[in-house]
């Protein structure tokens, strides 16, 4: 008798189990298939995870950005690198040159085509008298700082077989993210880490922002509205980073920053590689009054690297342009950030003889 009283009941949850899924299902095939569908701020896909070695691109990666400052399509090929797939034998009578960098260099906020690599690769291609092509290869990644950029460098980069390795430094948290991510460095350059800690809850997010759109489109819209800062002394990173905001925790990264840099020289000069620094500035520092001069450049003299701060030459453009070099909220490049940094660095490079050819006139 209860057997049949359940069948109603049974058949009511299967009713409200498919009211709930169907539509679900429907909107994450929409999403798929149709982009950013949606008023908001949000993306359909993650495309970077944690990993034990640091922040990664999810390699076949593929969705959409969406905030009120622009819309963008990514893409992430199968070697995790932004972009169409790439061999790592290097073409006949190619110059490949390597870039590597954070969120600038990834550059969630403009498409493929308007990225800094693609813009130098444009650029360097309008040099003469060399009888190559020029190829550049994005090696950026949303989250590095110098510490994950020289172990992918030493560990992946190095198998496209570069010339040239142009390595781009954020001013705003490179420093401060190479203390919280760097213990130390052992006598023969061993990097060593600080410890990670994942829990069950960010391995939950993990496997869920690698298979649904629409938890993507939860995650980066909805919960990410109710992430506020830590106040406390010891902040613990989404990655599961200690965060050091004491006093003295730039000091440190900048020290490591030199240490970093100095073994990504001897590694670049033990296989025979060309290596030029790129200082980012940060948005605010185009509306500072003081001084144009960072410690970079100092930093690329003690260490003898060719550097190019770019804060001079963007706060000069900045005044007289008619479009932001930056994105007034997101704070990262617009496409004209990243042209005028590719424009700039093409320029330098031809000028340090870094490059074959020469500049057209």
């Amino acid at each position: 008798m209860f057997f049949f009283r359940s069948r109603p009941f049974s058949a009511k949850v299967s009713l409200i189990v498919i009211g709930i899924v169907l539509p679900l299902f429907t909107f994450e095939l929409a999403v798929r298939s149709l982009g950013p569908i949606m008023p908001g701020n949000y993306q359909t896909a993650a495309f970077t995870s944690a990993e034990s070695a640091g922040p990664q691109n999810r390699p076949y990666a593929a969705g959409y950005k969406r905030t009120s400052e622009f819309t963008t399509a990514v893409r992430i090929n199968s070697k995790r690198l932004r972009g169409p797939e790439i061999d790592y034998a290097k073409p006949a009578n190619t110059y490949r040159t390597l870039v590597l960098g954070d969120s600038y260099m990834f550059a969630l906020q403009v498409d493929e085509h308007e990225t800094f690599a693609m813009r130098l690769a444009e650029y360097l291609t309008q040099t003469t008298g060399a009888d190559v092509a020029f190829e550049v290869i994005n090696g950026g990644a949303d989250g590095w700082s110098t510490v994950n950029e020289y172990a992918w460098l030493v560990t992946e980069g190095y198998r496209y077989d570069p010339d040239l390795v142009v390595l781009a430094y954020f001013m705003g948290n490179d420093p401060g993210e190479n203390a919280d991510r760097v213990g130390g460095i052992a006598p023969g350059g061993r990097v060593l880490p600080r410890d990670l800690d994942n829990n069950l809850w960010h391995d939950g997010r993990r496997m869920l922002s690698e298979r649904s759109a629409l938890w993507n489109i939860f995650e980066f819209g909805v919960l990410a509205k109710f992430t506020a800062p830590s106040n406390e002394r010891i902040s613990r990173r989404e990655d599961g980073v200690l965060r050091d905001p004491s006093s003295d925790r730039k000091a440190r990264g900048w020290a490591l920053s030199e240490d970093l840099l100095g073994l990504m020289r001897d590694y670049c000069e033990q296989r025979g590689l060309r290596l030029m620094i790129v200082s980012i500035p940060m948005a605010a520092q185009l509306d500072d009054e003081e001084a144009d001069v960072t410690p970079i450049l100092d930093l690329g003299r003690r260490i003898n690297v060719p550097t190019i701060d770019l804060l001079p030459s963007f706060k000069r453009e900045a005044h007289g342009a008619d479009d932001p070099l930056y994105f007034p909220k997101d704070q990262h490049w617009t496409a004209g950030g990243h042209d005028l940094a590719a424009r700039i660095v093409a320029a330098e490079l031809r000028g340090k003889e870094l490059v074959p050819g020469r500049a057209t006139r």
